[in-house]
């Protein structure tokens, strides 16, 4: 029984993983908490599923990824950057705006009604000592792994890495050695994008699609991004498998919560986090000069 919610919440927790780590990566770059993103990923995955039946799930997959990174790259060069220069709360109406109305449009274009995706990886099941995994599970994990490591690659071992770390880390001095931070932060929130619309079709992959099927996905993913440090692409990975793991158990043996209230945990780990370690397990300390 334990082997089976450690898995599951494995499995869970490494969806919340990847999308926190999207988060994280953007507001590494640009200090601000996209909650449009999981909007931008939704609708990457309706186009996925649309094409899907006209040209095959490979291509489908390809250009579903590419729009949603030009949607989140477009969404950093044109809303996010001038309000920026006004205030955090510009921006932050800007997000919420763009999340409203994205939303609409996707409901627009296929209805609220619920759409079926078939899984990407078969069907079929795996057998782990005494616990089950499907075969689509295993197959979110492994990708979910392989854009880790991708992302790890890109940022330790790649110029464009360091120059996106140079950004991250000090814009005016990266600008100064001839670095475009400008064009870093695109690079960054397409990366982003990219990561997000994966996620969102592993989801979908599941059996369904609906318009508020990423919002859930949004919330475990901040709570993994807060849990691990909100500058820390580590942590977000770590933080969101544990919140995977914690929710999975918590619904499971508290009877109070059970597996209908189980979104309560994400929402408390936010809380207890910003109130007692708000940098996060793995965030950097914020220094300032006296």
């Amino acid at each position: 029984m334990i082997g089976q919610l450690l898995l599951d919440g494995l499995a869970s927790g490494a969806i919340y993983g990847g999308f926190a780590l999207s988060l994280v990566l953007m507001y590494r770059v640009s200090k601000v908490m996209n909650f449009a993103h999981a909007e931008i990923a939704l609708f990457g995955a309706y186009i996925c599923w649309a094409l899907m039946p006209v040209i095959g799930i490979g291509a489908a997959l390809v250009i579903a990824l590419v729009i949603g990174g030009v949607m989140s790259a477009t969404m950093e060069r044109f809303i996010i950057r001038p309000l920026e220069r006004r205030s955090h709360f510009h921006s932050l109406i800007g997000m919420v705006a763009v999340l409203i109305g994205l939303n609409g449009v996707t409901a627009w274009i296929w209805s609220f009604q619920t759409k079926t995706m078939p899984p990407l990886f078969g069907g079929g099941t795996i057998q782990i000592g005494g616990a089950f995994l499907s075969y689509q599970t295993l197959g979110s994990i492994l990708v979910v792994a392989v854009a880790c490591i991708a992302v790890y690659v890109l940022l330790r071992h790649t110029r464009l890495g360091l120059m996106i770390r140079a950004t991250s880390s000090n814009p005016v001095s990266a600008r100064a050695v001839g670095v475009k931070t400008g064009t870093m932060l695109s690079v960054t929130w397409f990366i982003a994008g990219v990561i997000g619309t994966t996620i969102a079709v592993l989801v979908a992959s599941r059996g369904y699609l609906d318009p508020l099927m990423m919002t859930p996905i949004l919330i475990y993913g901040f709570a993994g991004a807060v849990l691990g440090g909100l500058d820390s692409p580590v942590g977000a990975i770590v933080g969101g498998v544990s919140i995977g793991v914690l929710e999975n158990l918590v619904g499971t043996y508290v009877e109070f919560v059970g597996p209908d209230f189980k979104l309560m945990v994400a929402l408390v780990v936010i809380l207890v986090v910003l109130v007692f370690r708000p940098r996060g397990i793995w965030g950097s300390p914020e220094v300032s000069r006296v």
